[in-house]
């Protein structure tokens, strides 16, 4: 239900622990469910239904029926004239103390007497008027957050009669009056259900309601949801109205509700297309709120094994690596996490971010001869994307040239750039750095000129075309004098 009590109405505000569901025992969501659980798409009702109607007058003898067995409950034969006798006493006391200046106390009285009604006479003809009434003490309080989520359940809950178009017009005026701002996270709200069932309409009024994202909003939505999953535990939606309900934890910083709530869903929906979703949810709550890392690998973990082909797959192996890595401290776990990410997806972005991060973790543990090696196979397996396979060719050459020492090994990296992609632009840096290492460190002439005039040449609109025109000049000029020093030396000789 919507409507707070009165001890938190008019004694204290509403605290994290107030919304907190009851602590109950962690459920293994590993082996499935228990037989007594509910799940998505069986009934909608665990107890019998009973008929609505949208005005008492017009059905005094309606018979309460469960539609789910299709019998007559003759114990409940008087219910409908006992809600009617109930309702006709709190509709005259209601009204009486609205006009009333000092009713006020009255008023807190009758609107937990009303919750009561709802609750008690909830599915019997008329009972909608009870949500009205409510509207209407909110409406004196100016607690217009209230007033709306009653209009919004008569709205949707009770379709067509008197008390529907009051709640329309009623609800239009807070949301473009005193609401709104609030009406554009959810333009389309008063246009009510359109569900088979009444369950349908109740869950389409809250995937529009949760949408008001003011905090203002947050108590009412949750108690909107818990009784919705109290009377629809096996509605189709029921699993997406935990993960609003956990998601509102979240923004309440209520962690351990949130993942309590979590797990519920994955216990309790088993084959829920959400439940992947949900349980990568558990794991950012578990890793990123309450500091329980070994708690979120296992999370990330099942649902690598249990939902293989799903898109949290993906992500869970990027971090439970990064749980392992940075977290457990452990390189090892956190490598293999990465090498079944790129074999897994191979080719996929997550496999490129795989092997950079793999390289990183291998190049912090001085283990520079895998680095290396993980960014020539990820250049390999990017062979067809040109910009990422060159520039981890850099980065194997950067590794074999700062951390192995090997210049050999850089220059052989550098070149096959130039072999893989001889018209890409990057390459002539390339081929520029290979010539430089001939001319500095191995004084070959003869490739440092050859890979200059490349530069030059094939590329000369390039940036690094005018330096390697100009170091080629430098080693032609130091040539020239080197070989007219040798010419007099010679002319020397014969002199002699």
């Amino acid at each position: 239900m919507v409507f707070i009590s009165l001890l938190i109405l008019f004694s204290a505000p509403a605290t994290n622990a107030d919304l907190q569901e009851p602590s109950i025992p962690a459920v293994d969501i590993s082996n499935g469910v228990d037989m007594d659980s509910p799940e998505v798409g069986s009934e909608e009702r665990l107890c019998p239904d009973l008929p609505t109607c949208p005005d008492a007058a017009e059905c005094p003898e309606a018979e309460i029926v469960c539609p789910i067995e299709g019998k007559v409950y003759t114990e409940f034969k008087d219910l409908a004239q006992d809600s009617r006798r109930y309702m006709d006493f709190l509709r005259k006391e209601v009204y009486f103390y609205l006009e009333d200046s000092a009713g006020s106390k009255v008023l807190e009285h009758l609107l937990v007497e009303l919750e009561k009604y709802y609750f008690t006479y909830r599915d019997v003809p008329g009972s909608v008027e009870s949500q009205y009434l409510m509207a209407r003490i909110y409406n004196k309080w100016k607690m217009h957050e209230h007033e709306l989520t009653c209009l919004l359940k008569i709205i949707y809950e009770y379709p067509g009669g008197a008390f529907h178009k009051k709640a329309r017009t009623d609800a239009m005026e807070l949301l473009s009056g005193k609401l709104k701002k609030d009406l554009g996270n959810s333009p389309r709200i008063l246009d009510g259900g359109r569900g088979k069932s009444r369950a349908d309409d109740q869950a389409a009024m809250l995937e529009n309601f949760v949408r008001f994202g003011s905090s203002k909003y947050l108590e009412l939505q949750m108690r909107e949801l818990g009784e919705f999953l109290s009377y629809y535990p096996r509605h189709k939606k029921s699993d997406l109205m935990m993960t609003f309900k956990a998601n509102n934890y979240v923004r309440l910083r209520n962690y351990d509700a949130a993942a309590h709530t979590l797990r519920r869903l994955a216990a309790f929906y088993p084959k829920s297309p959400l439940r992947p979703e949900s349980l990568y949810m558990l794991g950012i709550v578990y890793s990123e709120n309450l500091g329980k890392y070994q708690e979120a690998v296992d999370v990330f973990l099942q649902i690598i094994e249990v939902h293989p082909r799903s898109t949290q797959a993906i992500s869970s192996h990027e971090r439970a690596a990064e749980l392992y890595h940075r977290r457990l401290k452990d390189t090892g776990r956190a490598v293999d996490m990465l090498e079944d990410l790129v074999e897994r997806f191979p080719e996929t972005e997550a496999a490129l971010r795989g092997f950079t991060y793999m390289a990183g973790i291998l190049e912090s543990g001085k283990k520079y001869k895998e680095a290396f090696d993980a960014f020539l196979r990820q250049s390999e397996m990017f062979a067809k994307r040109t910009a990422d396979a060159v520039k981890a060719l850099f980065e194997a050459g950067r590794v074999a040239e700062k951390r192995l020492k090997d210049d050999r090994l850089f220059v052989e990296t550098m070149l096959s750039i130039y072999k893989r992609y001889p018209t890409y632009e990057r390459s002539a840096e390339a081929l520029f750095e290979a010539a430089l290492k001939y001319e500095k460190e191995f004084s070959d002439m003869e490739n440092a000129k050859k890979y200059y005039r490349i530069v030059a040449g094939e590329f000369a609109s390039h940036k690094l075309s005018g330096k390697a025109s100009g170091r080629l000049d430098n080693i032609l000029a130091r040539e020239m004098k080197e070989e007219l020093k040798r010419q007099k030396e010679l002319e020397k000789q014969k002199q002699k």
